[in-house]
């Protein structure tokens, strides 16, 4: 573990030390104070499922044939000069099966941090505690995404992590974040181990906007015979065509090493496009495709089965208000290997068909 810290270290210690003070960017030392707050009811059609019956395969909107909350929440967000907090409780059916694994108040908690800046001179900020997760090019929030649903690639990476994080900005364009960890989307530690994450974010220009993460650290209890050395890479584009046209891309990898030295790799790639209208609203449309062979992040339907996926979404987005958004989806899911769903009789399907409507509110 000390050699993968010292990795990072030395590769990033550049991007940390060696700006000039003048290309930071000036922190206002006056006093603020935000409070945001959302609601997001959903229903989502499934022929196949019981009234009120989860869909396995999803966190968001993780429900159907039934009108459920997927995340109310109240976003608080302090600083005072070189002091920030950030508070973010929240409940739903997002946040029953996100933090399925937490005890207690840790399964409504999706950020709760605090932090201090390093410098006066230089914008170098270190938090700790409930951190939100740089991977993947999709958050729980469904107004910041271009398609209504998460795709797989966001619903099999960690929402938020636990530990301390520091950070900095270079010259309006770079961005950079170190992390130490307790783990894979957990707030209490479950081993012994730290793990340690990284992420670079480029805005190359006005219209690209290019992010790269990493994740290294050992999974699983401590003595549990399965899992051992987690690694994985995570790159996505933002694309602005035009006002009007926007492009977004992710593709990751990981490599989960076993105890009994043996490995299994997983991954996906995805892209969505949205194009807006002035008078009519948004249509967005993504394409996706998820393999994890050995169940390494995707539990089997049967054992030793394997998960191979390919997916597409269709949708259209309204604003009624500045701050309410309208959102209709069409989602099809196709098992490549035959089995995707599960049914409560004990019948596998090949394939999942959604009809997912949202109305979201935030001030």
């Amino acid at each position: 573990m000390r050699t993968i810290l010292g990795l990072y270290i030395f590769f990033l210690s550049p991007f940390i030390w060696s700006f000039p003070s003048d290309s930071i960017p000036k922190i206002d030392s006056a006093n603020s104070f935000e409070l945001h707050l959302g609601f997001e009811w959903y229903y989502s059609y499934n022929s196949f499922s019981s009234s009120g019956s989860k869909l396995p395969l999803f966190v968001s909107f993780g429900h159907a044939n039934e009108l459920n909350q997927n995340m109310i929440y109240a976003d608080l967000k302090l600083q005072k000069k070189r002091l920030r907090g950030h508070f973010l409780p929240a409940m739903g059916t997002f946040m029953e099966q996100n933090s399925a694994s937490e005890k207690g108040i840790y399964k409504n908690l999706l950020e709760a941090n605090v932090g201090v800046q390093l410098s006066k001179k230089r914008n170098i900020w270190l938090d700790a505690g409930v951190l939100g997760s740089p991977y993947s090019n999709e958050s729980p929030f469904s107004m910041d995404q271009l398609v209504l649903t998460r795709s797989l690639s966001a619903e099999y990476v960690p929402y938020y992590l636990a530990g301390a994080r520091l950070s900095g900005v270079h010259k309006d364009w770079l961005t950079w974040h170190l992390y130490l960890l307790n783990g894979w989307q957990q707030i209490a530690d479950i081993n012994s181990s730290k793990s340690f994450g990284s992420k670079i974010e480029m805005q190359l220009n006005p219209k690209n906007k290019l992010n790269f993460n990493t994740y290294m650290g050992k999974e699983g209890i401590s003595g549990s015979i399965n899992y051992g050395m987690r690694y994985f890479l995570d790159l996505f584009w933002i694309h602005d065509f035009s006002s009007r046209w926007t492009f977004i891309s992710c593709g990751y990898a990981g490599r989960q090493q076993f105890i009994n030295n043996s490995g299994a790799y997983w991954g996906q790639l995805n892209g969505a496009v949205r194009y807006t209208t002035d008078k009519y609203g948004s249509f967005s449309f993504r394409a996706e495709y998820y393999h994890d062979p050995k169940n390494v992040v995707v539990a089997p339907l049967v054992e030793s089965q394997g998960f191979k996926c390919f997916g597409f979404s269709v949708g259209y987005n309204y604003r009624l208000l500045k701050t309410m958004l309208f959102r209709v989806e069409y989602r099809s899911l196709d098992g490549q290997n035959g089995m995707l769903y599960s049914l409560s009789d004990g019948k596998i399907l090949p394939s999942l068909n959604l009809f997912t409507t949202a109305l979201t509110f935030w001030f």
